[in-house]
């Protein structure tokens, strides 16, 4: 038996995440990777900055420790989540804005402030000392307060509310971004095991953004290349992977951990096709060729192939029985979407790679991937409108090679 494929091995623990230079996004703000420069400054909106040397210099000792250890920082991720999925808190009647803003500061003081003290005894466990209780009042007042006036200079940003709400922040996006790096590290074992004449290597980065109805996407970005973007509607991280979440697809809800790695898969294949077939950069607009929907179907067939292969294989894999009706679920949801929709991904699945798959399996899809032409396929559009006409234009293709 090899290594289980969900062994619970935190590969990825040691991994410097400052490798990848990456940004990842929530709906409403950006989170940077951590950095060197990371300042808090105590400053007055209408004065020179204060003093507080004590205070500064021990709150500056428990952001560094903070910052710098990430079994410190990831016990801030559960806080970083709530932080995240908190909903707005309606305002009551004849509550004017700023009854409404002083009520939310202190709901979310409340929140932060047994969050604060914990971080506060864990330093101080950990230094074998302990701080005067003014000092260590103090210290949990500059952790929660709001910024203005004490202003935190996080990655060059001053949109946390508080200290406490940047850390919190990066925590979760730490803990976020450790998880789909060992998502990528199946998957690629998977591309390795089971699709090995398929299998490209290419540098693809890693990216999330929650809240989100769950999907994924393949992106060209022009800063640093291709992207994998996973749209969450929660945060997926070690330590909910066997939480059940939604899928895209209507129908029951699966685990993290089968949603992570089935959008990882999709997407990856379609930068290998891209490698494959040497796509040009510029001077079309893929959603209306027909490049779009073979390389669809492409992803999407892998997809599926993958999930008979891992159920087949699921003594060797250590898939549990959860784990396989998971599997199952995803592709009678991901089958029942195909034929519902009837767009790109099905007429590319069903009418162009299944057919192809049927008379030659996979050596026949390996024989035509290698000899699309990617300047045909762009200069043909697909016709949203015409089924019979996308039916023609399949066996047109097929015909080709």
């Amino acid at each position: 038996m090899g290594r289980p494929l969900f062994d619970g091995q935190k590969s990825i623990a040691t991994l410097s995440l400052e490798a990848l230079g990456k940004t990842h996004e929530f709906e409403d703000s950006t989170l940077h990777l951590r950095s060197a420069d990371t300042q808090w400054e105590r400053g007055s909106t209408f004065g020179p900055p204060i003093e507080y040397p004590e205070i500064d210099q021990a709150l500056h000792s428990v952001l560094r420790e903070t910052l710098e250890n990430d079994k410190v920082l990831l016990s801030l991720a559960p806080a970083g989540i709530r932080l995240a999925l908190a909903q707005d808190v309606a305002r009551e009647p004849e509550e004017t804005f700023w009854q409404l803003k002083s009520r939310l500061s202190e709901i979310r003081k409340r929140r932060e402030q047994p969050v604060a003290l914990r971080l506060i005894q864990g330093f101080e466990k950990r230094h074998g000392m302990t701080f005067p209780p003014e000092l260590r009042e103090s210290l949990e007042r500059e952790l929660v307060e709001d910024s203005p006036g004490h202003h935190f200079r996080y990655f060059g940003s001053t949109e946390h509310r508080s200290v406490l709400e940047a850390l919190e922040r990066q925590a979760l996006s730490l803990a976020v971004n450790r998880y789909l790096l060992e998502t990528k590290q199946r998957g690629i074992r998977l591309y390795q095991r089971f699709f090995p004449r398929f299998y490209r290597e290419y540098a693809a980065g890693m990216s999330f953004l929650f809240p989100h109805t769950p999907n994924g996407e393949y992106k060209e970005k022009a800063d640093y290349g291709p992207d994998i973007i996973f749209k969450l509607d929660h945060p997926y991280t070690h330590s909910n992977e066997s939480r059940n979440g939604h899928t895209m697809f209507p129908g029951r809800m699966l685990q993290h951990k089968i949603i992570a790695l089935m959008i990882f898969f999709h997407e990856y294949a379609h930068g290998i096709f891209d490698q494959i077939l040497s796509r040009p950069n510029q001077g079309w607009h893929r959603h209306e060729a027909a490049y779009d929907a073979v390389n669809e179907g492409f992803a999407t067939l892998l997809e599926l192939l993958l999930i008979d292969k891992l159920v087949e294989a699921c003594i060797e894999l250590g898939l549990s029985d959860r784990d396989i009706r998971d599997l199952k679920e995803w592709k009678r949801q991901h089958l029942w979407s195909l034929k519902k929709k009837k767009d790109t991904h099905t007429w590319g699945t069903f009418y162009f790679w299944h057919k192809i798959y049927k008379r030659a399996g996979e050596e026949g899809m390996l024989r035509v991937l290698h000899h699309l032409d990617a300047k045909y396929l762009l200069s043909l559009r697909f016709d949203y409108q015409s089924h019979r006409n996308n039916l023609l234009l399949g066996e047109e293709l097929i015909s080709r090679y």
